[in-house]
């Protein structure tokens, strides 16, 4: 089914009950809560201080398509206890007891255009260095944690990013993969490597035009992703000054690498 572009009247005509596996806590008609966003592969919506996500597809289309699935979210709701990455906490089912999405934790995204005017909103980069490497830290904890539980994470973009008070949190976890992998440590260092990079990426973006230096930032990406030493240099080159807004920080480090 298509939605075409979704807002919260898409739903007024819709109805679906959902169940918390854990505690069977009912919720009438999940379409009627605050509407939070939308993504390829389904629709998240306010409950408290939770953040509910509807899947969409059957449960053949999301397990062919490595998308969520009920065993997935059970192991992942059982085993890991991750900081910033929002990974499920619940599962839920419908009035059938059919797996239709899970619960997480639910992360205002203060540099999302809801908050655009208002005394909160706070563009990425206005955020520190300091809160930046506070955010290194907590989410290579993470991370070493997805290697430990034997879980790849995977599929990390900009829509990834959610921006709440204290920095950066991780959404979307629905491509993250079970893995035996020998090599999975490695996998998912590159992938933290990477997300770290991406983030000062979209920062640098924003002050450069030419379309040769964009490409060389984006091969920048790639070396980091691959370097076994980049958060220990980018932790160097920060150094004290932990007040320097990170689009300043960014904005330095473009003209460094370009020049």
């Amino acid at each position: 089914m298509s939605y075409g572009k979704v807002s919260s009247r898409t739903f007024e005509h819709m109805k679906k009950d959902v169940v918390f596996m854990s505690n069977y806590n009912r919720v009438d008609n999940i379409y009627a809560l605050p509407f939070l966003g939308a993504g390829h592969d389904g629709f998240v919506f306010k409950y408290g201080d939770f953040a509910l996500k509807l899947l969409k597809y059957d449960i053949e289309g999301r397990s062919k398509a490595k998308l969520m699935t009920f065993e997935k979210a059970s192991y992942f709701c059982q085993n890991l206890k991750l900081k910033r990455v929002e990974a499920p906490r619940d599962v839920l089912l419908d009035r059938n007891g059919v797996f239709s999405g899970y619960v997480m934790r639910c992360v205002d995204n203060l540099a999302s255009d809801k908050f655009k005017n208002t005394p909160i909103y706070k563009s990425p980069g206005d955020f520190t260095c300091g809160e930046l490497l506070w955010a290194i830290a907590e989410l290579g904890d993470d991370f070493m944690e997805l290697s430990a539980k034997g879980v790849k994470a995977q599929d990390i973009n900009s829509g990834t990013f959610l921006f709440p008070s204290d920095y950066v949190h991780f959404c979307d976890t629905d491509k993250y993969q079970l893995s035996d992998s020998s090599n999975l440590e490695n996998l998912n260092m590159c992938t933290y490597n990477y997300s770290i990079a991406k983030l000062l990426y979209l920062e640098m973006y924003k002050n450069v035009s030419d379309k040769d230096d964009i490409k060389k930032l984006g091969l920048w990406v790639k070396q980091c992703a691959n370097s076994p030493t980049f958060i220990k240099e980018l932790t160097r080159e920060i150094g004290a000054d932990f007040r320097e807004p990170i689009g300043e920080f960014a904005n330095h480090k473009a003209k460094t690498l370009l020049h």
